[in-house]
């Protein structure tokens, strides 16, 4: 669900003209503001920063600490409060918000993707996550091939597109349905011809292995 609500937010921040890159957690972040502006802009950074400073601490172990203690105590802050807060920090870092703001303006509208383009995007994207999936498991549901291959192309590619790409993969054989342990679990289980070949090497090994040594 959250791989499926970045995609979609990224895509229509680009249709907004906004330009966009992959940031924490995979989120769809806008581009334009510096680190440092963004570190300042947080009321409760400011607030657990100045709290460890009257403490004498310093350094992220300190904050977090900090932070963890004070979570209940949260800033008693107006909404008319909070944006005067957000435009004087705006100021001190040359008013970013309304530069970014202002080229999405110029840019808006002009974001497309032909067809190709999104049937290639979303087929590199499939056959990233179908690596990314299968470097610990042999088996891998359906559901995470999709959130891996969200998370690699944010913004560029929506859940229909991937699902489209997934079919592909599915019919060219580089991803194979596997029955579901659970026979009433929802979706699809996929492994792959590596998989395949490493679980037959593997019986192999075992059955000329047996009878040749002592127990």
């Amino acid at each position: 669900g959250t791989a499926v609500y970045q995609a979609e937010l990224g895509w229509r921040l680009r249709e907004l003209g906004y330009e966009i890159r992959r940031g924490t957690n995979n989120a769809p972040d806008i581009k334009g503001f510096t680190k440092e502006y963004l570190d300042n802009e947080s009321p409760r950074t400011r607030e657990i920063k100045q709290r460890a400073e009257e403490l004498g601490l310093s350094g992220r172990r300190a904050e977090k600490l900090i932070a963890h203690q004070d979570r209940n105590e949260k800033l008693d802050v107006t909404p008319e409060e909070l944006k005067i807060l957000h435009q004087a920090n705006a100021e001190l870092f040359g008013n970013q918000p309304a530069k970014v703001i202002e080229e999405a303006k110029l840019n808006r509208g002009k974001f497309h993707r032909s067809a190709e383009e999104l049937k290639r995007e979303a087929y590199s994207a499939v056959e990233y996550a179908r690596k990314k999936s299968s470097e610990r498991s042999a088996v891998v549901d359906e559901h995470e091939v999709l959130r891996h291959a969200l998370q690699y192309r944010v913004g560029s590619v929506r859940l229909g597109d991937v699902e489209q790409a997934l079919q592909e993969h599915r019919s060219e054989d580089k991803l194979i349905p596997v029955g579901h342990v659970r026979p009433n679990s929802p979706g699809h289980r996929y492994t792959t011809d590596e998989h395949l070949q490493m679980e037959k090497d593997i019986v192999g090994w075992a059955v000329r292995g047996q009878g040749t040594v002592k127990p």
